[in-house]
């Protein structure tokens, strides 16, 4: 199994799992981790590495220069976060059409039975605000000339293509799309965000519920800190808020020192 993206937050659990079906049920699975920076493959498997965990240092978007046999491939590489998209339009657009064509053409000639894309939520686009609920074959508006279209008009495109390829030559392609909250994140943040998250994709508002999920997601840990005591000290100011709002309405609070 080739992982593309192996240390981001998909990739690096789709590795885990792999892993631990080879130590609890011998699965003998021999996993490719690929990832543009071997030290944080290294940092991230170091401790459950085997010999049938293989890092491989790489960028979806040029030409591989390993050669093993796959019989699956996950691509999980991609700018997922908001900065990337204005920072990096072109990478990130770059990362889900010519990484998709790169990891099929390689499966292609190497074995390949099985390609699974990561897509996004997305895709889905912009839904009309009286839209109580949408079903996977419905697509909403995107705009094609915001440069932060880049994301999800290239993973619609990059859906496509994989379609395209199974037509073409025989080979079975998987799209696994959604918001999703995966392994990694706290329970205390999944709460705090929860209503960050419903208010932007419903009503496809910038804020920072997608903000900090998409920089765990990518390991942007200069986001994740800056979310975080954003989040942290909006927690303290609403406790003492709380506090002096009591003092206003119930007589029988004081913040005076003297005993009654």
């Amino acid at each position: 199994v080739l992982i593309a993206g192996a240390s981001g937050l998909i990739g690096s659990f789709m590795t885990d799992i792999l892993m631990e079906c080879n130590r609890s049920r011998n699965a003998d699975i021999t996993v490719y981790a690929l990832d543009r920076d071997m030290a944080r493959i290294a940092e991230r498997f170091d401790e459950i590495k085997t010999e049938k965990l293989i890092y491989i240092e790489g960028d979806v978007n040029t030409v591989p220069t390993f050669d093993y046999p796959v019989d699956y491939i996950i691509h999980a590489a991609s700018n997922a976060y908001p900065a990337a998209f204005s920072k990096d339009p072109i990478g990130t657009i770059e990362a889900n059409l010519i990484g998709t064509k790169r990891l099929l053409d390689y499966g292609r000639e190497h074995g390949l039975k099985r390609f699974l894309f990561v897509s996004s939520g997305e895709v889905y686009g912009q839904m009309p605000a009286d839209t109580p609920m949408f079903l996977e074959n419905m697509s909403g508006y995107v705009d094609p000339l915001q440069v932060r279209s880049c994301y999800p008009l290239s993973k619609r495109l990059a859906e496509n293509y994989c379609v395209a390829f199974a037509r073409q030559y025989g080979i079975e392609t998987v799209i696994a799309l959604g918001e999703y909250v995966g392994a990694g994140i706290p329970a205390s943040i999944l709460g705090a965000l929860t209503g960050a998250i419903i208010t932007e994709s419903v009503y496809n508002v910038p804020g920072t519920g997608r903000l900090l999920t998409n920089a765990i997601n990518a390991y942007d840990n200069s986001v994740i800190v800056g979310v975080t005591l954003f989040y942290a000290l909006l927690s303290v100011i609403s406790l003492i808020l709380g506090d002096i709002l009591m003092s206003l309405v119930d007589p029988r609070i004081s913040f005076s020192s003297k005993a009654r």
